[in-house]
């Protein structure tokens, strides 16, 4: 018995390996735009790069925190003078760039419209500014777990939401004047939100 052409031509639909597409990140010391891709591994593991633009490695609660640390106090950090200062230095640090990537374990929803993941991530951030007779320079690096999910709005396109908590991160700004150069540490974890949309081919 002939089979029928349907069921000679059916074939499973190729799973797209590649996805890429713009991103917005929320927290440390803002928001970052940038581009998100995705690379399918295999069914369940997939490798995630980023890069951010506009990203900013230092927030004011950092600045605010090594004061502490420093010996001030709250009360001499809530003054509108301190404030100021605080404010100040973090202009002069700047934006940059963010750059890393996620290795990340993919499941499927019952209709594969939705794709959940988790996994670690490495991101490294650089920034520089100038204030007032002098210039600085900032180097980040991030080490966490993110996890999330992609919704796929058609057969092309996906938007997702993301979460990432850094457990690990380390920061060095550089301080450059005429007389003097010094540098100082910062680290502490952090709490990033990410959204995304990409076209899948």
């Amino acid at each position: 018995m002939l089979k029928s052409a349907s069921s000679v031509f059916a074939q499973e639909k190729p799973q797209k390996q590649f996805s890429v597409g713009p991103a917005l990140e929320f927290g440390g010391g803002g928001t970052s735009f940038g581009i998100k891709g995705k690379v399918t591994v295999s069914d369940q593991i997939s490798v995630r790069p980023m890069i951010l633009f506009g990203y900013k490695p230092i927030s004011k609660n950092d600045l605010n925190q090594r004061a502490l640390d420093a010996g001030a106090t709250q009360d001499q950090l809530n003054t509108p003078a301190s404030q100021a200062s605080l404010d100040n230095s973090l202009t002069a640090i700047g934006t940059g760039l963010g750059y890393g990537l996620a290795v990340t374990y993919d499941f499927k929803s019952p209709d594969s419209k939705i794709v959940g993941y988790v996994g670690p991530r490495i991101l490294f951030g650089t920034a520089s500014g100038s204030g007032q007779g002098f210039t600085t320079s900032t180097n980040e690096t991030n080490i966490g777990l993110t996890a999330g999910a992609d919704y796929e709005i058609s057969p092309d396109f996906t938007a997702g939401l993301s979460a990432t908590y850094n457990f690990s991160r380390n920061a060095t700004i550089s301080t450059t004047s005429n007389l003097t150069a010094s540098s100082v540490q910062i680290s502490g974890a952090t709490f990033n939100f990410g959204i995304n949309v990409g076209y899948n081919f």
